[in-house]
């Protein structure tokens, strides 16, 4: 059996992995800050949807270059531009 600080170097090997497979395919990662409001709707829809936290914030900001979500009060008449 593996010690403590092996598992840990086998953990840290394999994201390490991860990340990099990620970025090679065009994800960027983010730090994010969440209010506790934000974390319990987060925690909401993951026991509703059983995906990961990154699924669903991944799909509510694609949600709301596609139109169908706001976060400003200001009308949205169609999906976003492709811009960069």
């Amino acid at each position: 059996m593996a010690t403590i600080e092996e598992r840990r170097k086998a953990d840290r090997k394999r994201q390490k992995r991860w990340r990099k497979r990620k970025l090679a395919e065009g994800n960027k990662q983010t730090l994010l800050m969440l209010t506790p409001k934000a974390q319990k709707v987060l925690k909401r829809e993951k026991g509703l949807t059983g995906e990961s936290y990154v699924q669903i914030i991944n799909r509510a900001i694609i949600s709301i270059g596609e139109g169908h979500l706001s976060i400003s009060k200001k009308p949205i008449y169609g999906p976003m531009s492709n811009q960069n």
